[in-house]
């Protein structure tokens, strides 16, 4: 389901207690999925980032949780600008998560549809994020 780097690089500014933290969830917007397939592959990527995260980083992850485990979706225009934006959240060191479709239902096998970034400081996922529109 995911791809060798899933969850790569725990890092980045665990934040204060005030600071909020959240995780992103980045969609394709040139892959067709109807709302339940968008669905499922966003769960795949919360649960594979959040599994992540707690495994590196149980601060991080417990600061995530006492925030409500905020998630926000996003539209990405590809898969390029997709990998654009994993590689820099790679480069802060933030958790990254990269769901690939078996291909049952309604896409190929192996296409990329939804990545995660984080759960972390939401200021962090903001410097990579910030300019993307909400899904």
């Amino acid at each position: 389901m995911s791809d060798e780097e899933a969850g790569d690089g725990i890092g980045g500014d665990v934040g204060t207690r005030d600071e909020e933290h959240k995780m992103a969830l980045l969609v394709r917007e040139d892959v067709a999925m109807g709302a339940g397939k968008l669905a499922a592959q966003a769960g795949h990527a919360a649960v594979g980032a959040a599994m992540a995260t707690r495994d590196r980083s149980p601060m991080l992850m417990g600061r995530w949780e006492c925030d409500g485990q905020k998630k926000v979706t996003l539209g990405v225009k590809n898969l390029r600008v997709m990998n654009e934006l994993l590689g820099e959240a790679k480069t802060a060191r933030l958790t990254t998560f990269v769901v690939e479709d078996a291909g049952r239902t309604e896409v190929e096998p192996g296409t990329v549809t939804v990545a995660a970034i984080g759960p972390a400081a939401a200021s962090d996922i903001d410097k990579i994020t910030g300019h993307l529109r909400l899904y």
